[in-house]
Order: C-alpha cells, then sequence, then structure tokens
C-alpha cells in the first residue's frame, strides 16, 4: 500500500535559495532512496527532485493541490 506512506523525509529550508534541500524521497515501486530537494513553481505546485548524489542526475516530479 502507498496510501500513507512517507515517500519525503528531512527536507531543510535553505531561505536564500527559497527552496527545501539535504532531504530523500522514497520510490515504492523500486524500493528505493533517493537523494531530495523541493521548491514551489510558477503556478503554485510543489516540485520535487529526485536524484543520486548530483542534482543533474535525476528527474522532477510536480504535485498539484487539490
Amino acid at each position: 500500500k502507498v496510501c500513507g506512506l512517507e515517500v519525503l523525509q528531512g527536507l531543510q529550508y535553505n531561505a536564500n535559495d527559497r527552496q527545501w534541500e539535504n532531504g530523500h524521497i522514497y520510490d515504492p515501486s523500486s524500493g528505493r532512496t533517493w537523494d531530495a530537494k523541493a521548491w514551489i513553481g510558477p503556478r503554485g505546485q510543489l516540485m520535487v527532485r529526485g536524484y543520486w548524489h548530483f542534482s543533474f542526475l535525476g528527474r522532477n516530479l510536480s504535485f498539484t493541490r487539490i
């Protein structure tokens, strides 16, 4: 089950960059945990980047508030 699963952990807000950094994101389909950072996008969506050691080795996910 994925419902109720904590997938984002340990993010710390960096006011200078206006983003959350140094966190982890859990991928339930593979069972792996990745480094993560997050920020609020231009249309108010939560943007999360999961990556492996270097931010350019990853992908973005977008979450929209309903």
